[in-house]
């Protein structure tokens, strides 16, 4: 294959000519063949064909043959009538992506996550090797070039995908041919960088960032149909790419079964390996050897590869604990809580909120732009700057600037409280919408609307403590009869998903509609002290647990003092409860009389 290339006159090895013809060695086709075989798994898994669409993690996107070659072009067919394939085509010189790359993606997606799940994100060779789950820094720092080598085969490697991608918008897969790359990147220097780059070269070790964008077809694959159910730790921890793979699919094939039962070319051909007459006993080892290594690593209770004459008929089987099933509900419910709503499969679509901003250098100016759009006791909050340059960090301009308007809207009372319940929750998504509605929040007349987990969720945090906390019981309650038995998985599934799980069940239960049934009326009406009352409560009690304790007056100074300083911080004026400020005094009484003992 031979490329042309410009010559830079400038070089010091030009010798005239401006067209530089290289030579990048011939270039090769392969084809493979490949299958779908959901509809087969299924039939006898569970009696009732299902249909699944092929989704991201088993395309394969990277190459499990180590003695890939430059300029070779793979291409993997679905059916012998090769209207249904995937291409994988390097660019000149290179070859296709495998297993490294494949690690290198992993802890992009795992970035992804980290970062709001936006499309673009801006990440350093470090940060990448510190998500591969490297321990030893002197492999890290082997590997530093190769990650670069690795980012630009991801973007630089072309795709196509035809009748085999699946469209969320169509709601299936596309029957045109689609080319794509992974991603494109954007590497900046520290000395190219622009003003709105100079936030990423903070620390100052930092040289070069890489400015990553997911392309659509990806990404929209990634969110909806793979991967993020999936722990990345869990995937990167597994040595090689086949038992990866391996794990990957039969998570997904057996959904909640603790058996499933394959042939053993079905598993080849997804994975892939060579599965003909002269590689498939030398493919079966390498299948035997993977699924040793899952099951060492406890992901798997045992398996079993059956020969029935051919070895073609060959038959492997997979046994699976409940634990495995419970971990499968932690990471669904990880990312359920982190977007609120997310779906696994076809017929589970939701609508998926992602963060997706340009960082911008936080100005005075434009602090005070912000606070000029909240209400006007905003300005007499003396953390408010400080919580509205983090919040421009956290969520970016736009939504911190549509929080503000919906604070304000809304005659919010805890001020700080409710502006960042609302960029929490997302209450001003709409905020044009509800402007044109005239929409505020009267607690008395809210009518619920069922498909509005917003207004649910806003609701929910206008009630006092004490009230959430009677309902997070109730809802733990709930979610465990759900489960059938309570252990530490479940506790940490309900810890991991606990906003959307306490959705669920307030909208179950129809819970604002039947309130009297779930609460005693003293909890429903919350008590706010007076300011003079809680300057008594202050004195009554420091003076009870003074004499307890036999405190000095120093002590019970600096006690008031990190008191007083507590409830500024945490309280708005006259919305203090006596539980709250039991709460304040005594866990300040804890810290302080742990300072002194440590003195």
């Amino acid at each position: 294959m031979k490329n042309l290339k410009k010559r830079d006159p400038f070089s010091s090895t030009y010798e005239g000519g401006g067209i530089e013809e290289i030579d990048n060695g011939p270039s090769e086709i392969v084809e493979e063949f490949l299958e779908f075989p959901e509809e087969h798994i299924l039939q006898n898994i569970n009696g009732n064909l299902i249909r699944m669409d092929m989704n991201i993690i088993e395309y394969p996107l990277f190459s499990k043959n180590k003695r890939r070659k430059a300029n070779q072009t793979v291409i993997y067919y679905f059916n012998e009538r090769k209207d249904k394939y995937i291409e994988v085509k390097p660019i000149a010189g290179s070859s296709i992506p495998g297993e490294f790359e494949e690690k290198v993606f992993i802890s992009l997606i795992k970035i992804m996550r980290k970062y709001g799940y936006g499309r673009n994100f801006a990440v350093t060779n470090s940060e990448i090797l510190d998500n591969m789950c490297i321990d030893n820094q002197g492999t890290k720092n082997a590997l530093y070039s190769q990650v670069k080598e690795a980012m630009l085969k991801l973007t630089e490697t072309s795709y196509t995908f035809k009748n085999s991608l699946y469209s969320n918008e169509i709601g299936g897969l596309i029957e045109n041919a689609v080319v794509t790359s992974i991603m494109n990147i954007q590497i900046i220097s520290k000395n190219s960088a622009k003003k709105g780059d100079f936030l990423y070269f903070k620390d100052g070790r930092i040289s070069e960032i890489y400015k990553v964008s997911l392309s659509d077809h990806f990404y929209n694959n990634i969110i909806r149909r793979g991967y993020l159910v999936y722990n990345a730790d869990t995937l990167l921890n597994i040595s090689t790419s086949t038992a990866r793979g391996i794990y990957l699919l039969i998570t997904k094939w057996r959904f909640n079964d603790l058996y499933l039962k394959i042939n053993i070319l079905t598993l080849l051909k997804r994975i892939p390996l060579k599965h003909d007459s002269k590689n498939i006993g030398r493919s079966i080892n390498v299948i035997d050897k993977a699924c040793k290594e899952l099951l060492d690593k406890k992901l798997i209770k045992n398996f079993n590869i059956i020969k029935n004459g051919k070895l073609s008929e060959t038959e492997i089987e997979f046994d699976f604990d409940d634990i495995h099933n419970q971990l499968k509900q932690i990471n669904f419910y990880e990312d359920k809580n982190a977007f609120n709503q997310i779906f696994i499969s076809s017929t589970e679509e939701k609508e998926i909120s992602l963060n997706n901003f340009e960082p911008i250098e936080i100005t005075e100016e434009i602090i005070n732009e912000i606070m000029e759009l909240l209400p006007e006791k905003a300005r007499e909050l003396k953390t408010m700057k400080k919580t509205i340059r983090t919040s421009i960090e956290d969520f970016g301009y736009e939504k911190v600037k549509k929080a503000a308007i919906y604070t304000k809207k809304n005659k919010a009372k805890k001020i700080r409280s409710y502006f960042l319940q609302s960029l929490k929750n997302e209450w001003s998504e709409d905020i044009k919408l509800q402007e044109d509605q005239n929409l505020t929040i009267n607690f008395e007349n809210f009518e619920i609307d069922k498909k509005d987990r917003n207004q649910l969720s806003e609701k929910y945090q206008l009630l006092c403590e004490k009230e959430k906390k009677e309902i997070e019981k109730y809802a733990y309650t709930d979610y465990i009869s759900q489960c059938g038995l309570e252990t530490e998985f479940q506790k940490k599934a309900f810890t991991l998903g606990k906003e959307s799980i306490i959705l669920d069940f307030l909208e179950n239960n129809k819970y604002f509609e039947n309130r009297e049934n779930f609460i005693e009326k003293d909890i429903t009406k919350a008590k706010y002290l007076t300011g003079d009352e809680v300057k008594k409560e202050i004195n009554s009690q420091l003076a009870f647990y003074g004499e307890l304790f036999d405190l000095d007056e120093d002590t019970l100074f600096s006690v008031k003092f990190e008191v007083g300083k507590s409830l500024f911080e945490k309280f708005e004026k006259e919305e203090i409860t006596l539980d709250d400020l039991l709460g304040v005094i005594k866990n300040t009484l804890k810290k302080v009389q742990k300072k002194k003992d440590m003195l």
